[in-house]
């Protein structure tokens, strides 16, 4: 395969269960941006079957990459393990639950192309974003925020 245009580095841990199928889809929602891609799926040293399922999706799609670090290091370690392995021009993050959905990417690619920005990051606090999560989830992941804010002073907008 040529170098791609986009990579994705996506960590996991323990996500055995829904790793194949959030890899698909992730496949899914980045054909439809007419981009040339690869997805590093980094294995954090989970114990259960996520290597095996990401393997089992990489045999389905050469486009999936997949790596590990035999222990759990963190997500810090798992995105330098997937930086070793890109090819691709720009990079991107997505967490293997999903929890930022791909179809997020366009509009990303769409900003970083507009030439007005070297870098983009996607936020759940952005005014246009759209969250579907259980109150309480929102209440401390608030609180969290407001915790991190009170440490270290206000964030840049």
């Amino acid at each position: 395969m040529d170098s791609p245009r986009l990579s994705i580095i996506m960590p996991a841990f323990n996500e055995g269960s829904k790793i194949y199928d959030n890899l698909l889809e992730t496949i899914s929602c980045l054909e439809t941006l007419d981009v040339s891609f690869e997805i590093i799926l980094v294995d954090d040293g989970s114990s259960d079957n996520t290597m095996a399922e990401a393997q089992r999706a990489a045999e389905k799609d050469s486009r999936i990459i997949v790596t590990a670090n035999y222990h759990n290091l963190g997500k810090g370690w798992a995105l330098k393990t997937g930086f070793k392995r890109l090819k691709g021009e720009v990079v991107a993050f997505l967490d293997a639950d999903l929890d930022i959905h791909p179809s997020q990417m366009g509009v990303l690619l769409e900003k970083l192309d507009s030439g007005q920005c070297d870098v983009v990051i996607g936020s759940k606090f952005h005014p246009d974003s759209r969250l579907e999560y259980p109150l309480g989830r929102r209440f401390f992941s608030l609180c969290y925020l407001l915790f991190i804010k009170s440490l270290f002073g206000g964030m840049g907008g």
